[in-house]
């Protein structure tokens, strides 16, 4: 499980015993050098990222490292759910809380699936596959091969 907040998320195994009590062990923790607005498994090695500036951060779990940042996510006017959290509908009667976390709330708007994430906008929808080490590292390899 991970869970992320700011410009840092926390990963950590979740075990349930015999009698179904609920134990987390915090694995791993990671800062970012910005700030995320969503978080999502691609696979069980990898987890994306997406910042306020809507570029999505793929990265490695093990190594903590950035394997790629994708900047085709501001292209499609990703959806935002700030109706929700701002209550428009009932007259605006929300804490301070929601109404700073209307501004990036899209959690609607970002699905993984395995080995990659949807994104929905006003625009288009963007599918987001992972790559391969192999993937990643070839056309460096061949470039230097020239």
């Amino acid at each position: 499980m991970a869970v992320g907040r700011n410009k840092r998320f926390i990963i950590y195994n979740l075990n349930i015993n015999s009698r179904n009590q609920i134990f987390l062990r915090k694995v791993k923790s990671c800062s970012l050098e910005f700030t995320l607005i969503s978080l999502l498994w691609i696979n069980t090695n990898t987890v994306g990222v997406l910042d306020t500036t809507e570029r999505l951060h793929l990265i490695d779990v093990h190594t903590l490292s950035r394997l790629q940042v994708v900047t085709r996510v501001t292209d499609i006017g990703l959806c935002y759910n700030t109706a929700f959290y701002r209550s428009t509908t009932t007259g605006g009667n929300v804490s301070q809380a929601m109404k700073v976390s209307a501004r990036y709330a899209a959690y609607n708007s970002v699905v993984s699936y395995p080995g990659g994430m949807w994104f929905l906008g006003s625009k288009d929808i963007l599918k987001v596959a992972s790559t391969s080490w192999k993937q990643r590292i070839l056309p460096a390899v061949m470039a230097t091969l020239r």
